[in-house]
């Protein structure tokens, strides 16, 4: 039995293009930018552009009838080796008493691909319907880069268009724009715009680029843990303008009060950032260096409060009719003070 792979980057995509085809794949995963690559490769791989209508099939899974599927898959390629069959969206796990005798009898000719973009997979590995599955095709996930994969790919694309970056900068740009893929191609096509020089600064990258909204809570939380409260609450403005959703702010917010509760705990048992990383799943050494440095100036008492203090403000957000953002404000206000006080 075919092992299932999980995790896939870089190599899985270069052996989509360049080893034999499956005759089915099922692509998903948070990583969109190289799941959107893989549909790319697949068409590039199958589809002369003049024939396209005779070998492209592309269909909406939502709502989506068997019977359309096998239409599609009985249709024989014309004047190609295989047909791609492309289905958006389709929950096979919902649908697996359906769908499974056309997966377990998939003619030759056929690349069946099965693309989910909103709907959430979530495989049953127990089932037989899974190891059916991975026995006639794969099932790829698209995680996150890995820390090197994701700087070389970011050097790469720079290299593309006559740029270079270095380290520091670079680990800025991460720390600004998150590790996804599609967030970063954007803003390293309007750095490379803008940038007349070769070498990106960081003055360029603090200029041109966007902080996600995950990034700008970390900055609002090393406010607060730095007793800037009036630039913490320029940030939550900032936030609030660019109609972040309060509760999921809050939730990046109590997100962070627990990375510097476990950086507290980690330095009060003579411990480094690397401990950290392991308890927290912190995939950046200089993100887990910089709570480090921010937990240093917070007692574990503070922390304790602090954790206490989002958890309530949790209830009151999701209970109250009030306007969000002013609960949110209290609650940096109360984060503040709690840290003050020590």
């Amino acid at each position: 039995m075919a092992k299932q792979k999980t995790g896939v980057g870089a190599q899985w995509l270069r052996d989509l293009q360049e080893k034999p085809l499956k005759p089915l794949y099922v692509l998903y995963g948070e990583e969109d930018f190289r799941r959107r690559t893989a549909v790319e490769l697949l068409y590039k791989r199958l589809i002369d552009p003049a024939l396209e209508d005779f070998n492209l099939t592309k269909l909406d899974g939502r709502g989506l009838d068997v019977r359309t599927i096998i239409e599609a898959v009985d249709t024989p390629p014309m004047m190609a080796e295989m047909r791609l069959i492309l289905i958006r969206d389709y929950d096979l796990f919902k649908n697996r008493e359906a769908i499974e005798p056309v997966i377990a009898d998939l003619p030759e000719g056929v690349c069946l691909v099965f693309v989910y973009e909103q709907l959430e997979c979530k495989p049953d590995t127990r089932t037989k319907f899974y190891k059916k599955l991975v026995e006639v095709g794969e099932l790829a996930e698209f995680t996150r880069a890995e820390p090197t994969e994701l700087a070389t790919w970011i050097r790469y694309r720079f290299k593309q268009a006559g740029k270079k970056i270095g380290n520091a900068e670079l680990t800025s740009l991460i720390e600004r724009c998150g590790d996804g893929m599609t967030n970063l191609a954007s803003e390293i096509d309007k750095l490379c715009a803008y940038c007349t020089d070769i070498v990106v600064t960081q003055e360029d990258i603090e200029h041109v680029t966007c902080r996600v909204a995950e990034a700008q809570v970390f900055a609002l939380c090393d406010a607060i843990t730095d007793r800037k409260l009036r630039y913490a609450l320029h940030l939550l403005d900032d936030l609030e303008a660019a109609r972040s959703e309060a509760i999921p702010t809050l939730s990046l917010i109590g997100t962070q009060m627990r990375r510097l509760y476990a950086a507290r705990l980690v330095i009060d048992a003579g411990r480094g950032s690397k401990a950290l990383m392991e308890l927290t799943g912190l995939k950046y050494s200089f993100l887990a260096e910089k709570l480090m440095n921010g937990a240093q100036r917070v007692k574990l008492s503070a922390l304790r409060r602090c954790m206490t203090r989002c958890s309530e403000a949790d209830l009151a957000l999701k209970s109250s009719k009030g306007a969000p953002y002013a609960c949110l404000r209290e609650l940096l206000v109360g984060l503040y003070e709690d840290m003050v006080q020590g």
